[in-house]
């Protein structure tokens, strides 16, 4: 009758939203499994990271400053400005500087030389591992007080705020400049044996905004130059403490570096982040938006420079 197909017909219906339901709760918890592991995934990821760069920080704290290596040679300085630019001679030279500064040179310079009078190097370099630098600190001066004149105890409790407010910046600087040290000497190696192009040229004139908001070019930039002459190496930009700069153009995707008031983040044509570098502070992102055109052009001459693999 019609009333059981009626009936029968609601059943299914009831069946089907049943099994759907069912399906769709499965899925949901599939979907929360799925995010558990992917925040289980990150917090490892995040710890991996962490326990790399202390790794590397340790290392340089017992390197004490030995890890910088030799100056550039002539050819050296030569190599990297053909197959680099200017830039990054200036870099490799600050990258040394920085990596050749020990830890006991660097509580000199920071005016906290005093604590080396009462407490080992040695000591306070294993406080750098205890997490709370400053309690450790304090536990060793603590144990060595009687020692120490009541006249000298102010200098060093300064001593103390000063070692635990900048040992982690200063390793964290050192491990960046290591680091970058270590990718100028693989750079020069390569281009001594070929497998890096060389195109000595000189970075295109930096294009600044005027007072109206009109694009100008500063009084002492030469003419304009053709397209087929930007050269997509060197300093791009250089505004409010920020540089943007293209190192060589000897790999893909061709990208811009940018650097200052933030971490040094790489970004394609489109001004955003590779993957796997961090975002743009508030900052760069300001700078790179206003000067998206010159980066974008620029970007895309070292991607012309790539792919013809000449000058």
């Amino acid at each position: 009758s019609a009333a059981e197909s009626d009936a029968a017909a609601a059943d299914r219906t009831a069946t089907n939203a049943e099994s759907d339901a069912v399906k769709a709760e499965k899925a949901a918890s599939n979907a929360e499994n799925s995010a558990k592991e992917a925040d289980a995934a990150a917090t490892r990821a995040e710890a991996e990271e962490r326990e790399r760069e202390r790794k590397a920080a340790q290392a340089l704290l017992e390197a004490d400053g030995s890890g910088a290596g030799a100056d550039l040679t002539a050819d050296d300085e030569s190599l990297l400005l053909d197959g680099c630019g200017p830039e990054c001679v200036e870099e490799f030279r600050e990258a040394r500087a920085l990596t050749g500064q020990g830890f006991v040179e660097w509580i000199k310079a920071n005016g906290a030389e005093i604590l080396l009078e009462y407490i080992g190097v040695n000591d306070v370099k294993r406080c750098f591992n205890e997490g709370d630098v400053e309690s450790c600190l304090w536990t060793l001066v603590n144990a060595v007080s009687v020692a120490i004149p009541v006249l000298k105890f102010p200098a060093v409790a300064k001593a103390v705020v000063r070692v635990a407010r900048g040992i982690t910046g200063f390793l964290e600087k050192s491990v960046t400049a290591k680091r970058t040290l270590d990718r100028m000497r693989t750079l020069i190696k390569d281009i001594r044996e070929g497998k890096v192009k060389t195109c000595p040229v000189k970075p295109k004139a930096l294009m600044v905004p005027s007072a109206t908001g009109l694009t100008v070019r500063p009084s002492s930039a030469p003419a304009p130059a053709a397209a087929a002459e930007y050269p997509g190496v060197g300093t791009i930009v250089s505004q409010d403490g920020v540089r943007i700069q293209i190192y060589s153009n000897d790999h893909a995707p061709a990208h811009a570096h940018v650097k200052g008031k933030g971490d040094e983040v790489r970004i394609g044509q489109n001004g955003k982040p590779l993957a796997g570098d961090p975002e743009l502070s508030r900052h760069q992102q300001a700078v790179v938006t206003e000067n998206i055109r010159t980066i974008r052009e620029n970007i895309r001459v070292a991607m012309e420079r790539f792919k013809a693999r000449g000058c």
